[in-house]
């Protein structure tokens, strides 16, 4: 099913225009997610969702590490179930000029992505090694997924309610997205409906819920591929996410984080 691949591309994107930077760092920190089904229209094919990711994401020298598992389990709604496990790491840098991203299935040889990919002033290219050789050209203001998010937190901390940006992830072999974003500041109510209070001083922030649609830029259409609700934070940590995919929905709630080190340059 899509859903593990959506729910890791989605975290992708979010983690984080290279010259912008938020007047609030991006912490680095290791964060443990819930993950159930939360809603469902028609004819999903879902009975329920549970499930866990663990997300780890640190500064380095000369960019940001982020590591992210997943372990699901899918009850279908004629009965049985259907695990998956994905695992995706990747290496942005600082500037936002080159980004390297690699993804797993089941540890499935067949499954495995892996890449790199460049940004210039011009423009730029993403390679894909695996599953299968491939290229794409990026757009001149593509931004990788690190960039992506420093430049919402700043748009959001400026109290614009808009952004629109061309993305690229590298979580399917394919090119780049078209994100838009809607943003409304976070209440004290997102903190209560997202209960998750005591998770400790790093999730203790102010930030925004955030609405995004993601769209294929060369198709044009008013709906989107799917959407998006996160509470995020300023220092990047998101609280909360419901995804929204088609005929189902999926929330991931923060039960754990702690901060970790950057590491020594």
């Amino acid at each position: 099913m899509k859903i593990s691949i959506t729910i890791i591309s989605t975290f992708a994107a979010l983690i984080l225009l290279p010259a912008t930077v938020s007047a609030s760092p991006l912490a680095s920190y290791r964060a443990i997610y819930d993950v159930r089904l939360a809603q469902k229209h028609g004819d999903s094919g879902l009975a329920g969702i549970s499930g866990r990711i663990v997300y780890k994401f640190q500064k380095v020298c000369g960019g940001w590490v982020l590591q992210q598992e997943s372990a699901m389990e899918l009850q279908l709604a004629e009965g049985g179930s259907v695990s998956d496990y994905t695992a995706f790491s990747s290496w942005e840098a600082d500037d936002g000029s080159r980004y390297r991203y690699s993804l797993s299935r089941n540890k499935d040889p067949e499954q495995t992505i892996l890449g790199d990919a460049s940004m210039g002033v011009n423009g730029g290219v993403a390679s894909f090694q695996k599953p299968e050789v491939a290229q794409f050209n990026l757009p001149k203001g593509a931004l990788f997924p690190v960039a992506h998010t420093k430049e919402m937190i700043a748009r959001a901390e400026k109290g614009e309610t808009q952004f629109n940006a061309i993305t690229f992830e590298g979580t399917e072999v394919e090119g780049v997205k078209l994100i838009s974003a809607f943003i409304s500041k976070l209440s004290r109510a997102n903190d209560e409906n997202s209960n998750n209070l005591s998770v400790g001083e790093l999730a203790d922030r102010p930030g925004w819920m955030v609405h995004i649609a993601y769209f294929d830029p060369e198709i044009p259409t008013p709906e989107p591929i799917y959407e998006i609700e996160v509470d995020l934070l300023d220092n990047g940590i998101a609280k909360r996410w419901l995804l929204g995919y088609g005929s189902y929905g999926a929330e991931m709630i923060l039960k754990k984080v702690e901060s970790i080190p950057a590491s020594e340059c």
